[in-house]
């Protein structure tokens, strides 16, 4: 998962997603080895694949310490270079969400994520990976 607050630890984590009723195995954020910062990522482990595809569906944009975060499902050698898209120009007022829902009639999308300063307002832009993209 990812845009995690760097405010956010592996026990917060874990937390946040087992008082929603998520079956969990472990949660882990992901810090930088110099600095010991938070990269801003981190692993959702569940008992199940079930479990794990329907916190994928229900959970992925909500918000936590303030930013939404963005959770995608880890599959083997699966990554399609041409099937990540820049999207420029977006409206001021769009958030993680809108952004998901909007590309979201063009397929499965694996990952959105809309660029916001410190503050959380948008840059206006952002990038959405779509899963199984087939190519002419």
């Amino acid at each position: 998962m990812g845009n995690i607050s760097p405010k956010v630890f592996d026990l917060d984590l874990f937390r946040f997603f087992a008082t929603r009723g998520y079956k969990l195995h472990s949660a882990k954020i992901i810090y930088d080895k110099e600095t010991q910062k938070s990269k801003g990522f981190g692993y959702l482990n569940f008992h199940e694949e079930a479990e794990a595809d329907r916190c994928l569906a229900e959970m992925n944009n909500e918000t936590m310490d303030g930013k939404q975060i963005l959770l995608s499902k880890k599959k083997n050698n699966d990554f399609d270079s041409k099937a990540n898209v820049l999207v420029k120009n977006l409206p001021k007022e769009m958030d993680q969400k809108e952004l998901n829902e909007l590309f979201s009639r063009f397929g499965t999308i694996g990952s959105c994520k809309l660029e916001v300063y410190s503050d959380g307002t948008s840059r206006c832009f952002g990038y959405v990976q779509f899963e199984n993209v087939e190519h002419a």
